[in-house]
């Protein structure tokens, strides 16, 4: 009887272990998969207004020559955030500060 016990423990934690795992890898597949739909309704956007309106993760990048490198100034800030400079990253969420 007690091994019986003991192998049902041991039975249950690997199915929670299994689920567990199933769990983590479907919430990362779901991020990336929110992260390239936010994207693409961002790209597609050709004016500063068009794009910070468009969805609340799309942000524009001001910087004179960005587009030149085949970045496109449209996008997430996640994706803007190390290409384009961060005073020149224009979200609804930036602050202005007068100097």
């Amino acid at each position: 009887m007690q091994s019986y016990r003991g192998f049902r423990k041991m039975e249950l934690r690997r199915h929670f272990t299994v689920l567990s795992s199933v769990i983590i890898i479907l919430h990362v597949a779901h991020s990336q998969v929110a992260e390239k739909l936010t994207s693409s309704q961002c790209i597609s956007k050709k004016s500063c207004g068009e794009c910070i309106t468009s969805h609340p993760e799309c942000a524009w990048c001001s910087e004179e020559d960005f587009e030149n490198g085949g970045n496109r100034r449209c996008d997430t800030i996640g994706n803007l955030i190390g290409k384009c400079s961060r005073g020149e990253i224009v979200h609804p969420n930036s602050k202005m500060e007068n100097l």
